[in-house]
Order: C-alpha cells, then sequence, then structure tokens
C-alpha cells in the first residue's frame, strides 16, 4: 500500500493551523466565560508543529520552488535576529516577573513566544502555498464555530461589545488573528468578497480592539489603491474602500460629538483621541517609562527592566512592555533593533511595490492585505511578541519563491 506523504502533509498543515488559530480563539473565549476551556489546545498546537515539520522540509526539499534572493535575505535576518534575541534571555536566565498570574523566569515566558513565532511563520508559509481544498475547508469550518462561540458567550449585544473586555479576555490576540482570517477568506473568495469584508467589520467593532479596527480598514484603504492601479478590475472594491476611509474618518473626528448622547466608556473604539481613556493613558505611560529606559541604556537595552514596576496600575509584570516596534530595542539592545527595523523596511519596500504593480491572484490580494496589517501593527501598536508580523514574514518567503523549470 502507497502512502500519499502529500496529503498527510497536508492534513498537517489544516490540524496545525486549525489549532494554533480558530482553536485558540475558542478556548480564548470560553475559558474566560464559561467553565469549559479545550483540554491542552496549546500543547496539541505544538506537538503537531513539530511532527509536521519534517514532513514540511522534504516537501519543500522536493517541490518545485527555490529561494529566491528576497526569501533567502528574511530568512537570514530572522535567524540572525532570534539569535541575538535567544543570547539576551539566556544572558538573563535569572530575570524574573508575573504573567497571567504566574511568577515566570526570562526562559519561560520567552521559550512559547519564540516557538509561536515560527509556529507562525510556517502558517504563513502554508497560507501561500496550501490553502486550498480540504485546508481551506477545514480552516473555514472551525472559523465559523470560533464566530458562533464568540456570539453566543462573548457578546452583549445591548451595548455591542464583548463582557468586561478590558478585564479578562485575550482581545487584543482575538482581535489580530480575527481581522488576519477575515482577510485570508476575502482573498480566496469569487463572490462573496464585500459580505466578508463587512462581516469582518462588525466582529471587529464588537471585539472592541481599537488597533485591529482601524487597520483592518486602512489595509482594505491600500487594497483598494492596488485595484486602482489595475484599472477596471473590480471597481465595486475600490468603492468599498473609498467608503470606509470616509467611515473611519467619521469614527475618528466626529465620533464624540454625534456620539456624545451615549455612554463613551461603552465604546472604546470611539474614544481614540480621548485623554480619559484609562487604557490609553496606561499604555502612554509604559511608553514614556520604555523610551526613558531605551535612552538611558540606548545599545545594550534594559531587558525585564519593566517586570518590577507598576506603571497602568494593574501590576508588575512581564507585560508592560513598549506597544510598538520600540519594545524591541528596549527589550534585546540596538543590535536587534537594527535588525528588526531593517526587515520592516525591507518589507515595506517591496510591499510599495506589489500595491504598484498590475499582478492580480489571490496570492497578491492576501499579500498585500497581510503586509499592511502587519507592518502597521508592530510599528504603532504591538510589542515584539505578537504573531502577526511574523505570520505575514512566513507568507513573503512563500510569495516570493521561484518557480524552478522542469
Amino acid at each position: 500500500m502507497k502512502i500519499n506523504y502529500k496529503n498527510i502533509y497536508r492534513f498537517l498543515v489544516a490540524a496545525l493551523i486549525v489549532f494554533t488559530i480558530p482553536l485558540s480563539m475558542m478556548d480564548n473565549v470560553l475559558s474566560t466565560y464559561t467553565s469549559f476551556n479545550i483540554p491542552k489546545v496549546n500543547s496539541i498546537s505544538a506537538l503537531l508543529f513539530f511532527i509536521m515539520l519534517p514532513f514540511f522540509f522534504v516537501y519543500q526539499r522536493f517541490s518545485k520552488y527555490r529561494f529566491s534572493n528576497k526569501s533567502f535575505f528574511l530568512v537570514f535576518s530572522i535567524v540572525i535576529l532570534y539569535f541575538v534575541e535567544i543570547i539576551v534571555v539566556i544572558y538573563h536566565y535569572d530575570t524574573v516577573g508575573y504573567s497571567s498570574g504566574q511568577i515566570k523566569s526570562a526562559i519561560e515566558y520567552h521559550a512559547p513566544i519564540f516557538l509561536l513565532q515560527i509556529m507562525y511563520i510556517v502558517i504563513g508559509f502554508s497560507f501561500c502555498h496550501e490553502f486550498y481544498g480540504f485546508v481551506k475547508k477545514m480552516v473555514f469550518v472551525f472559523f465559523i464555530f470560533y464566530l458562533l462561540i464568540l456570539f453566543l458567550y462573548a457578546v452583549d449585544f445591548s451595548i455591542l461589545k464583548l463582557f468586561l473586555v478590558e478585564e479578562k479576555i485575550n482581545y487584543l490576540f482575538l482581535g489580530d488573528m480575527t481581522a488576519m482570517m477575515f482577510m485570508v477568506f476575502f482573498s480566496f473568495s469569487e463572490n462573496k468578497k464585500p459580505l466578508i469584508f463587512s462581516l469582518g467589520l462588525v466582529v471587529l467593532f464588537l471585539i472592541t480592539s481599537r488597533s485591529s479596527f482601524y487597520i483592518y480598514i486602512i489595509s482594505f484603504c491600500f487594497y483598494g489603491l492596488h485595484c486602482y492601479w489595475l484599472g477596471s478590475r473590480n471597481k465595486r472594491l475600490v468603492m468599498f474602500s473609498l467608503i470606509f476611509i470616509a467611515t473611519s474618518l467619521f469614527l475618528l473626528v466626529g465620533a464624540d460629538s454625534v456620539l456624545k448622547h451615549l455612554d463613551m466608556d461603552n465604546y472604546r473604539v470611539f474614544r481614540v483621541f480621548s485623554d480619559s481613556d484609562t487604557s490609553k493613558m496606561g499604555r502612554d505611560i509604559i511608553n514614556h517609562s520604555g523610551m526613558q529606559s531605551i535612552i538611558s541604556n540606548w545599545f545594550i537595552g534594559d531587558f525585564g527592566g519593566q517586570v518590577d514596576m507598576n506603571l497602568d496600575g494593574r501590576g508588575a509584570r512581564w507585560g508592560q512592555y513598549i506597544h510598538n516596534f520600540f519594545s524591541i530595542w528596549r527589550q534585546f539592545g540596538f543590535v536587534a533593533f537594527v535588525i528588526y527595523s531593517s526587515m520592516l523596511g525591507f518589507l515595506s519596500f517591496f510591499t510599495a511595490r506589489v500595491i504598484m504593480s498590475r499582478k492580480s491572484s489571490q496570492q497578491t490580494d492576501l499579500y498585500i492585505l497581510f503586509a499592511i496589517f502587519s507592518i502597521i501593527s508592530v510599528l504603532m501598536a504591538r510589542s515584539y511578541i505578537f504573531t502577526s508580523i511574523y505570520l505575514f514574514m512566513g507568507y513573503f518567503i512563500a510569495y516570493n519563491l521561484k518557480k524552478v523549470s522542469d
């Protein structure tokens, strides 16, 4: 009996994506709002990754694709960046701090983060080359299950937001991954693109992650610009982007006056420029403290300098990192920051070229959406621990592989 290794590999790809993204999101909701959680979902996800990895390398070894210079440069930069980060973490192995109510050492805190980032690189790669047929159907079904559970347990429809979102649930993770999953199904949909985009906007509004919500809109604005460069292709999508440019401007500028009769504390998405927003004030304090730390330790950084501080009133902990790309400078030093910034500049340059190109494909659509969302996220709102940029890095590597002639 002949074993079809390609089908085994594709099943493992589908399972890895399902356990790492939609099932992890479902578990986040269920464990917050019910007494049930999905047993060992993170452990199973990691196990699937290690089982799939040999198949991944063998399958790529015998595929008709080889690394391009662009892909090789990014892979090389990622390896060097991880080398620097791991050296810093090992050097500070005795630094401890709170995370999720537990005291964790530097290695205990960062090892799962680094592993998850690598897993997302592989998943991003798979979204480019393997997201069709069985993989697409399996991921779609579990993502629908996640949305149903979100609506059933987490959403308070009387005020159109999650219950106690800032107190308990990891809404930043939910916001980013929900946005990127809608981008995936938008790109690979033939005739339901406006519906998928609009549903994504509604769900992100309910989740109340402002960064995810607005960067989602901005990403589709850039996608609309790409459609414009293509000429006559899909003018309706360009119009959708333009409409939501106006919508976003309304939300940013006009919300306070138009919606002043509402309790604005219930609508944190609208409070972008509000000085009374406690979350924003806390982040501003954390960011200011982090930047002062960078100034004082500009070359070697100040790894774990936040673990003994209570800057935002929520306790001393690992999570008081700068909420933008300067976080990697504060934690890992100037060399890591230069490498990371060079990677972002490199990705931004080639993304601009793709936006202004006349390439038209499902992979190109997703490339643009992933790129804009992840790059803006880490530049403005997400720290070094978040995974969206690594998902795009994996996609970038796969998108730029060269096809080898038979």
